[in-house]
């Protein structure tokens, strides 16, 4: 499972039909109930042709299962296991699973005994692990072998077995900030902005400190967004991580450890699967790897981007937060710029936490 932000658009005219559907009393300023809900209806059909679990017939693909199921049906083999009554099966079948285990060859049995551990007692040595055993014994028909192991079915209009899947898929569930309720700042009497739906993802301990009549916010208009004061904030944070990245380095250690997956190797300092800090980088270099070098206008570091002509991502990602990088960091960099340079200063910006 992972977590990652998208930094999706609502086009002006979504917004411009929200204010004039309110009522009168309500437009001036817009509700932020009415923004929510809004920017909720806008973003469902945004999302949709990237949800993996869609329903919608027009986001399938077909993909046929009888290839890799009938050769494996041939032959193929699993770990199974005989019961003493001269019952056969695998050993992910309910039927076993629920009370045993094969660890190294041998079977126990599950929570055994007062301390509900695992043993190997005269049940569990009763029962005779199986571990090659032919697939094509354990089920009468290729067919229903792609049924029950694969989960396939028999699809009239295709003429084959398989299932359905959306090639597309991006997210299983997605929440409006969650995890990224901080990423855009405003003036405090901004009306139409959008606040995290999942406030409990980052505790108020995590909440950055914002000027004095500013906040912190999720989504709000591109000409509402502080992006110069957003800039020179970050600009002192990153300037103060490469100071005690570069100082680590030099001493050869790290002190005041902020987080234990960050280390020191041949490179420099690195963190999960980036590189936060090379060996001698310039404090110009550090920030334009940062995105906060002069040429980039708006400071925002999403996964993804989204607008109603696609989806955009520097790669895809896995389990993990494991992602690949199908392109160069800076390059990612320049391209999220491009992106929002685009965007009409009236369109209304949106991190969305996806799921996957």
């Amino acid at each position: 499972m992972s977590h990652f932000p998208v930094l999706a658009v609502l086009e002006p005219e979504t917004l411009r039909g929200c204010i004039d559907d309110a009522p009168p009393k309500a437009r001036q300023p817009m509700r932020q109930t009415q923004v929510q809900r809004t920017a909720n209806l806008a973003l469902e059909p945004l999302l949709a042709p990237y949800d993996e679990g869609t329903s919608d017939p027009q986001y399938w693909e077909f993909v046929s299962c009888e290839a890799d199921a009938n050769q494996r049906y041939e032959t193929g083999t699993l770990p199974c296991v005989r019961f003493p009554d001269g019952r056969i099966c695998d050993i992910c079948d309910f039927a076993f699973c629920s009370r045993f285990l094969a660890v190294d060859g041998k079977i126990y049995q599950r929570c055994s005994g007062p301390l509900r551990h695992r043993r190997r007692n005269r049940k569990a040595r009763k029962l005779k692990l199986l571990p090659e055993y032919p697939v094509k014994r354990l089920w009468p028909s290729w067919e229903r072998f792609a049924e029950d192991f694969y989960g396939c079915t028999y699809d009239e209009e295709m003429e084959a077995y398989g299932y359905y899947k959306n090639p597309n898929a991006k997210w299983d569930w997605y929440v409006v900030g969650g995890r990224w309720p901080h990423e855009f700042l405003v003036r405090k009497d901004c009306q139409t902005v959008l606040e995290a739906e999942w406030p409990e993802a980052d505790p108020e301990s995590r909440m950055p400190v914002a000027p004095s009549g500013f906040r912190w916010v999720c989504g709000a208009r591109k000409a509402d967004i502080q992006w110069d004061i957003i800039k020179e904030l970050a600009m002192k944070r990153e300037l103060a991580h490469y100071e005690q990245y570069r100082s680590w380095v030099e001493r050869g250690e790290i002190t005041d450890r902020v987080s234990p997956l960050l280390r020191l190797t041949e490179v420099g300092v690195e963190g999960w699967d980036e590189v936060l800090y090379y060996k001698g980088e310039t404090q110009e270099a550090y920030l334009n790897r940062a995105g906060l070098a002069e040429k980039d206008r708006f400071p925002c570091w999403p996964f993804a981007l989204l607008r109603e002509d696609g989806w955009q991502s520097r790669g895809s990602m896995g389990w993990f937060g494991i992602s690949t990088k199908d392109m160069e960091e800076r390059a990612w960099r320049d391209t999220v710029q491009t992106f929002l340079d685009a965007v009409p200063m009236d369109a209304m910006l949106v991190v969305v936490d996806c799921h996957i």
